[in-house]
């Protein structure tokens, strides 16, 4: 049995009224098994699930960015 991982990256870039950039950057990841039948030669593959996140408390999807509101 194997595992396998996949990590998605948002990355939100935000460029200020002064030129200065804020780079955000959130991953989700999420894992699976695969197993190989040596007798068949099938490999089977379990459902993705979520693993970790620096999502906001930590959750598998990222809550919508809203941007700092700039007056003038």
């Amino acid at each position: 049995m194997e595992s396998i991982t996949k990590t998605p990256t948002r990355t939100i870039t935000v460029i200020k009224p002064d030129g200065s950039k804020l780079e955000i950057k959130q991953t989700v990841e999420f894992t699976r098994t695969a197993t190989f039948d040596e007798v068949t030669g099938a490999v089977t593959y379990s459902d993705w699930k979520f693993a970790k996140s620096t999502a906001k408390g930590g959750k598998s999807q990222w809550d919508a960015y809203t941007p700092q509101a700039i007056s003038g």
